[in-house]
């Protein structure tokens, strides 16, 4: 059966489209984003939420790349070259600390290297479930 015409698949994208408008009411910041994100999250808990189609992720991603980076206007790209050694020292601080917090995680929890790795990787956690599987 196609995703398109599963009624799960349309039960979450009503859900999340509730929840963001129920979140813009609410006056919450972001609300097209938490709203829906804490809307599909309790549709998909409560088991009848759709599993996430990989390709409608690609192009949320690309959306959400070209949308950021139309943002970078000259002024800001100044800004941001201005205060590159402290972008690369938050980038180095991080990758430091997630191996500290890597090799705790292993001993306490008793896990394998790779898994420890990715389960306190700095970075969005939805990203490191993919590089895991």
């Amino acid at each position: 059966m196609s995703r398109i015409s599963d009624w799960r698949f349309w039960l979450t994208l009503a859900a999340g489209a509730l929840g963001g408008w129920a979140a813009a009411a609410v006056r919450l910041p972001l609300p097209w984003v938490l709203g829906s994100m804490l809307a599909v999250a309790a549709v998909t808990l409560g088991g009848v939420g759709a599993t996430q189609p990989i390709a409608g992720r690609r192009i949320a991603q690309m959306t959400i790349g070209v949308a950021l980076g139309l943002g970078f206007t000259p002024p800001v790209l100044r800004s941001v070259a201005a205060m590159g050694h402290w972008l690369v020292l938050g980038a180095v601080y991080s990758l430091v600390l997630s191996a500290l917090a890597a090799r705790l995680f292993q001993r306490w929890a008793r896990v394998d290297a790779m898994t420890a790795a990715y389960s306190t990787a700095v970075g969005a956690s939805a990203e490191m479930a993919l590089q895991a599987q």
